[in-house]
């Protein structure tokens, strides 16, 4: 695959990410707006350790060694290697599914103990949500095809299905029907399966055509390079199940549930930025193409990290605008996590870079390293969260969060100078090249095609 085959599927990625990614934000606007109105903090605090419970047990799901092979995949893939990458892409797919399977029946039969242990009594709600380990599973597997193969259209289009499906439950469950945290679990829960039925037929010719080079008896060598950088990634997993499932405990033990549910609405708020930019996906699938020239994959990383400056700056400023107009009018309750949305709008651009730089890793499959300059610091940061919450309460949560993404940038950073032996030039993340304005150029060409052939 040369150069401008690349830029161009890069363009068209980046078109479909931003396009959809429009769509999610909006929707997923809507149902939060929904949400809102219909719950208080406190409920929300309550959905907030929920989600907690299910981060915890999704940790079989092993999403960074998905991670790895989308980047070991797209290497193969662009080598020409399709039918070792067939075998590589069915062993994948058995091993989620088998995965997915065992956290949601472990899910299922701990929801009781959970529930006695944290004196919530929200046992059922807890065994529902373990339906979504087996489709949370299934996603995976359809994005490992969707990224590797560069199918990026319909990689966003699924995440599209599944934010549709989440506003159609909402405003189902919650505003009509008044169910409250019930409703949202309901919703979440029966979104998560829209996608995974919708594309079921696409996924499943592709991978029947894969099944020519299946090679059942290979399973030991796919352990084997598996477990040699996996398991980096399985400690990695296992650091970032235990820190989402217990900082909302641990904040809301110190805090009490409804702050916990004003600052979740903050992050929440700032998340929806953190994630809007569809660049980190395309450089998953292009980024392992360029490994054989450092010169060319040091520029794809470099003008990522230019693009996410860029635009988490400019998405951190609206978000708080946005925030600051409609918060004090529809959602009043809410208002208190003005302050909060506005303070963590900084770590925006920290976090845009280090969502960037963590893709150099993936594509040269360094999960070693990946684990000392990321969950090390993560987890020292981890066990310092009790005492920012006892020394500053909510405010010291803010400067934890803060620390949090100062820290991740700079050891990621560091480790890829040391590497490469190439400086990233602060003022190169803020000064434009003449490449990006054909790149530009490039996407807003697309997008003017696209939109001609859809109105003809």
């Amino acid at each position: 695959m040369n150069r401008l085959s690349l830029k161009t599927h890069a363009a068209r990625g980046f078109l479909a990410g931003t396009i959809g990614d429009t769509i999610l934000k909006t929707s997923g606007f809507i149902s939060t707006a929904i949400i809102l109105a219909n719950v208080s903090p406190y409920q929300y605090g309550l959905w907030q350790l929920l989600l907690s419970i299910s981060v915890a047990f999704g940790v079989v799901s092993v999403p960074s060694i998905a991670g790895m092979m989308v980047a070991d995949l797209s290497r193969e893939y662009g080598k020409k290697n399709d039918a070792y990458a067939n075998n590589l892409l069915l062993h994948a797919a058995v091993l989620f599914l088998l995965l997915g399977v065992v956290g949601a029946v472990s899910m299922y039969l701990l929801a009781s103990v959970v529930g006695e242990y944290t004196g919530i009594n929200l046992v059922f709600l807890i065994q529902l949500l373990s339906l979504t380990l087996i489709s949370y599973a299934v996603r995976q597997i359809y994005q490992l095809v969707f990224q590797s193969q560069l199918h990026l259209v319909h990689s966003q289009a699924s995440k599209v299905l599944e934010r549709a499906g989440y506003l159609l439950g909402i405003i189902i469950f919650v505003s009509i029907l008044g169910r409250g945290v019930d409703g949202i679990a309901y919703a979440f829960i029966c979104a998560s399966f829209v996608p995974v039925l919708v594309y079921a037929p696409y996924i499943g010719k592709i991978l029947k055509k894969a099944a020519a080079d299946w090679q059942p008896g290979s399973w030991k060598n796919f352990f084997s390079e598996i477990w040699q950088r996996g398991k980096w990634a399985l400690l990695t997993d296992g650091a970032n199940a235990a820190s989402g499932s217990f900082w909302p405990w641990v904040a809301g033990f110190f805090l009490g549930v409804e702050a916990l549910g004003l600052l979740s609405i903050a992050l929440l708020a700032v998340g929806q930025v953190a994630t809007s930019i569809p660049i980190q996906y395309v450089l998953r699938s292009v980024l392992p193409r360029t490994t054989g020239d450092m010169q060319l994959m040091h520029a794809w990383l470099l003008r990522s990290m230019r693009y996410s400056v860029w635009i988490y700056m400019v998405g951190g400023i609206l978000l708080t605008a946005l925030f600051a107009i409609v918060t004090p009018i529809w959602f009043p309750l809410y208002a208190a996590a003005l302050p909060y949305v506005a303070i963590l709008m900084f770590t925006l651009p920290l976090r845009g870079l280090g969502v960037i730089a963590g893709e150099y890793f993936f594509a040269l499959g360094l999960q070693q390293s990946l684990f000392f300059v990321s969950t090390i610091p993560k987890m020292t940061m981890l066990a310092l969260l009790p005492a920012f919450l006892y020394a500053g309460g909510v405010a010291g949560f803010l400067v934890w969060q803060i620390l949090n993404a100062d820290v991740v940038v700079y050891f990621r950073l560091r480790a890829i100078r040391q590497r490469d032996q190439q400086a990233i030039p602060f003022t190169s993340l803020f000064m434009p090249e003449h490449i990006d304005v054909v790149f530009i150029e490039k996407v807003l060409d697309m997008a003017k095609k696209r939109l001609k052939a859809l109105v003809a």
